[in-house]
């Protein structure tokens, strides 16, 4: 079955995702059964079970699994039973283990997709055996509203997605947000931010360029309504798109939401088509026009200046996740993980880069801090010299604090940029792009 959708639409979509430039957002109403004529959605048959497992029948039909979210029932659910929240955290954890191992064709085609940053709002497994079954090896975390605070995390790459659970892990049970209370609890944990969610998470959310990609999100419900203020995503320039399934007897509903969003300045295109059909279209289309073999992609390289990052080893995963980010700003940056092969010398490969490079990042933390002995410093040292090349005001070494620690001795002198919180990626990219200007006029 096709779906009617504009072509202009179709080519929207296409090439943000061609580019990197699209997030996809799941939610509870996306299929979790293999046999895909059930149509049986994740949160409905939560709430199934949750149902069922009640001593006494609920007579009222108006508490209909499909007429109330997840949270709703959960609420209900706790309420009636008289038990504890942890032992319905069980049966919650018990419900999706028994699904640990499934997939659905749904999941499967979004897995073809070069999405490198995956947002749940459910904690199943059918995404991520989607994306194993196609030997690509994602990164899992997780928010946990109750726990301490992750400044940053390393964001995913096409190979290997970044797959973040905002309402919690099975891992971890008390970070799971299954009732209304939770829900309640979870927004003032995200509004006070404390603990916050990670800095880089949030500004890939409100980057202006990014298209978001709801599929079965659920943002007819109030608490997703909260979610996306909270988040401040209606300042965004791009325009998203979100798949609700809504039967045909509430379509009006549909509409109203739609306005709504409209209304309060969210640029988010809504329908109801199937999100399965949807899936595979949308799978079909990009088999169409994407590159034919991942060696060809890893020919694209970026022209802007190179960067140099010195890091300790520690430091690996904040590394990768600024390497990221500034290839994805039009930067050339080079990290040992990335660019070195089998047989190359490591000495005389990173000294050659540090001879040719533009610019040397130094990301200044407690390890690098307690490397009395290392690599790293024969890095700086070498980094230190090459500055001496270069006439006041302009920067060859960059140095960029990650922690609360202090600032390594040598490089004192040298304005430092803080990234610690996650958030001042752009102060970093203005300082690189302010003395490629004085470098123009020098030269």
């Amino acid at each position: 079955m096709k779906v009617s959708w504009k072509e202009s639409n179709w080519d929207t979509l296409l090439m943000n995702i061609q580019e990197g430039n699209c997030i996809l957002m799941l939610g509870p109403e996306t299929p979790i059964e293999t046999d895909e004529k059930k149509h049986a959605f994740i949160g409905e048959q939560l709430n199934k079970r949750l149902l069922e497992d009640l001593e006494k029948p609920v007579k009222d039909k108006n508490w209909a699994s499909e007429n109330f979210s997840v949270h709703a029932i959960a609420q209900y659910y706790l309420l009636k039973a008289e038990t504890g929240k942890s032992e319905l955290a069980v049966k919650v954890k018990q419900f999706f283990s028994e699904h640990k191992d499934d997939t659905t064709k749904f999941h499967q085609n979004l897995a073809t997709l070069p999405f490198s940053l995956v947002l749940q709002t459910t904690p199943d497994f059918s995404y991520i055996n989607a994306l194993k079954a196609l030997n690509k090896e994602p990164a899992i975390e997780s928010y946990n509203y109750k726990g301490q605070a992750q400044q940053t995390i390393p964001l995913g790459t096409i190979d290997n997605p970044l797959v973040y659970y905002l309402f919690g892990s099975t891992k971890e049970i008390k970070s799971l947000v299954i009732t209304e209370n939770d829900m309640m609890d979870f927004f003032i944990a995200i509004a006070s931010k404390d603990p916050p969610l990670p800095g880089n998470i949030i500004n890939e959310l409100r980057d202006q360029e990014k298209t978001l990609l709801f599929l079965g999100f659920g943002l007819h419900t109030w608490y997703l309504r909260i979610l996306l203020h909270i988040l401040k995503l209606n300042n965004k320039e791009s325009l998203s798109y979100a798949f609700e399934s809504i039967s045909n007897d509430k379509i009006d509903q549909l509409e109203s939401v739609a306005l709504f969003y409209r209304k309060s300045g969210y640029k988010i295109e809504m329908f109801d088509n199937s999100i399965t059909d949807f899936a595979q279209e949308l799978a079909e289309r990009y088999k169409k026009i994407a590159p034919q073999s991942s060696d060809e992609k890893k020919k694209i390289t970026s022209t802007g200046p190179s960067v140099f990052l010195c890091h300790a080893g520690e430091d690996k995963p904040f590394a990768e996740d600024l390497f990221n980010r500034l290839g994805k700003a039009g930067f050339d940056p080079w990290l040992d993980k990335e660019a070195l092969r089998g047989g190359d010398q490591w000495d005389s490969v990173i000294k050659k880069n540090l001879d040719t490079v533009d610019y040397v990042i130094v990301l200044q933390s407690k390890n690098i801090h307690d490397k009395v002995v290392g690599y790293v410093n024969k890095e700086i040292n070498l980094s230190l010299e090459r500055q001496l090349e270069y006439r006041p005001p302009i920067r060859f070494i960059v140095p960029v604090q990650i922690d609360n620690s202090p600032p390594l001795e040598p490089l004192e002198h040298l304005q430092s940029i803080n990234l610690s919180s996650g958030d001042n990626f752009d102060a970093l990219i203005q300082t690189l792009q302010r003395d490629q200007q004085r470098r123009k006029k020098a030269g």
